[in-house]
């Protein structure tokens, strides 16, 4: 597991997104399309399926660091997500 707003913020920011952190909240500003890159899960499941929802929207691949922390909490995540991309 991981500091999530500070691991939300790091790894969507390595995306492309515009992610700022507060406190205890993000701000989280509006782009038409991440550019894709290299992020890590932080062995998160949480991280790894935010991470790879967010990929559905980059213009260029994603590589998730860690991606199997998914399998911890919902392990037929991969298959589904595929199904939403047929």
């Amino acid at each position: 597991e991981s500091d999530r707003l500070d691991t939300v913020t790091t790894e969507l920011n390595k995306l492309g997104a515009r992610v700022e952190q507060g406190e205890d909240f993000l701000t989280i500003r509006g782009v038409d399309h991440l550019t894709g890159g290299t992020v890590d899960s932080h062995n998160d499941h949480r991280i790894a399926m935010a991470a790879a929802v967010a990929a559905l929207s980059s213009d260029d691949s994603v590589v998730i660091e860690g991606a199997d922390a998914a399998d911890k909490s919902y392990p037929n995540f991969w298959n589904d997500l595929d199904t939403l991309r047929s």
